[in-house]
């Protein structure tokens, strides 16, 4: 992740191409060979990367995981933008686009 950037409501993330990354009953299990690191995702968390298989809003993201799991809307957001931090610190997923730096003129 860009030193400096902050994962907002209106920040939106996409997958990384290059963890391999594979369904096992509700979880996924991902191999980053270019770190050489293997994770693991609970049900939650491979809810997420699947939804994250195209570009979408921290917001967006939450909204579906709301309506799926029993969280409210506080904890959804907060929880959600800590493991997308912790995601783009491994560089498992990008930021495609969000909230710019004020006085910004052009996008990334």
């Amino acid at each position: 992740m860009k030193q400096g950037s902050k994962i907002e409501d209106a920040t939106v993330v996409v997958q990384s191409r290059e963890p391999v990354a594979v369904d096992m009953d509700e979880t996924v299990v991902m191999m980053s060979l270019e770190r050489g690191k293997y994770y693991g995702l609970d049900k939650v968390g491979s809810r997420i990367w699947e939804l994250l298989a195209e570009p979408r809003s921290v917001a967006e993201l939450c909204s579906t995981l709301e309506a799926e799991f029993e969280v409210d809307a506080a904890t959804c957001a907060a929880d959600v933008r800590e493991f997308l931090t912790e995601l783009a610190g491994e560089q498992l997923i990008r930021i495609v686009d969000g909230p710019q730096p004020s006085g910004s003129a052009t996008r990334p």
